[in-house]
């Protein structure tokens, strides 16, 4: 097919896209990003023959299930199973052991907010799996979301290959022998005991939160970053919200909360606590 867009992505045209993009995901794109905004444009655009890039935002802002499609195209999921070892660490040998001597009888609840293709959520039911070896009585639900149906649907087929596995099958060969199996074609797919673990809903983290519970851990990895100072406030805002006093909060390698003015303290590289809540 002929590239049939007979207008062009000009600055104007580019910060009504930026503006809407922010307005619906929160997520801040820099000017650096523009060829990278009207190439996946481009695509969709082509695709419906539409020949304007105004007129292809117009049906974006008019048809919500292109606007779902749209906001898939432009929102990035790139993400791997046992990223940050060190938090997976911590978890299994210090956070877990605590609470089960500290709440027998209570279900750790998790929620991976940001959860894209599923590698996070499936890496957490893995080690918490392993936890339950040690500690019998230990019992855990996971709820992973994210803003893209796209992106879950596949989080959900729970099947994965390449650079996605590549890091767990090399560092941790035995545990990903046990939890993935080949299904042919150098794909892996998780064993169904595992994604028994997880519920998966689609959520916008700007969102009013209206879960039934408090959780005890919450992964918000790799996600701020792609908000300015003021949404980082309103979604950690959110988060807070929705973690149990005794909880921990998880961020990504490259964030950090210091720079905030959200209700969070320092516990460890990439780990906070709440503060302000009683228990």
């Amino acid at each position: 097919m002929s590239d049939i867009i007979n207008s062009k992505f000009g600055s104007s045209c580019f910060q009504l896209y930026l503006d809407y993009i922010h307005e619906k995901t929160g997520i801040t794109i820099g000017k650096s990003r523009k060829t990278m905004v009207a190439s996946r444009v481009r695509k969709r655009a082509r695709e419906l023959e539409i020949s304007d890039y105004n007129i292809y935002l117009d049906m974006v802002k008019s048809d919500i299930k292109e606007q779902t499609l749209f906001i898939d195209a432009i929102t990035t999921h790139e993400t791997y199973f046992y990223r940050t070892p060190d938090v997976w660490q911590y978890l299994s040998e210090s956070f877990v052991p605590n609470y089960c001597r500290e709440h027998k009888q209570r279900d750790l609840k998790v929620w991976s907010a940001a959860a894209s293709t599923g590698e996070e959520a499936y890496t957490i039911a893995i080690i918490l799996s392993e936890c339950k070896r040690v500690f019998p009585s230990l019992n855990f639900d996971i709820l992973a979301t994210d803003i893209s149906d796209k992106v879950l649907k596949k989080a959900q087929g729970g099947i994965y290959s390449g650079h996605s596995i590549e890091k767990f099958r090399l560092t941790k060969p035995n545990l990903f022998k046990c939890y993935l199996k080949s299904n042919g074609k150098s794909q892996y797919r998780v064993i169904p005991e595992l994604k028994t673990k997880l519920a998966f809903k689609t959520h916008n983290l700007f969102s009013y939160p209206q879960f039934e519970y408090k959780f005890d851990v919450i992964f918000l990895r790799n996600v701020l970053i792609y908000f300015n100072k003021e949404d980082q406030e309103k979604v950690l805002f959110n988060i807070h919200k929705c973690l149990s006093p005794q909880g921990i909060l998880i961020i990504g390698e490259s964030e950090s909360l210091l720079h905030t003015s959200s209700s969070f303290e320092y516990l460890l590289p990439h780990i906070y606590k709440p503060i302000g809540k009683s228990k």
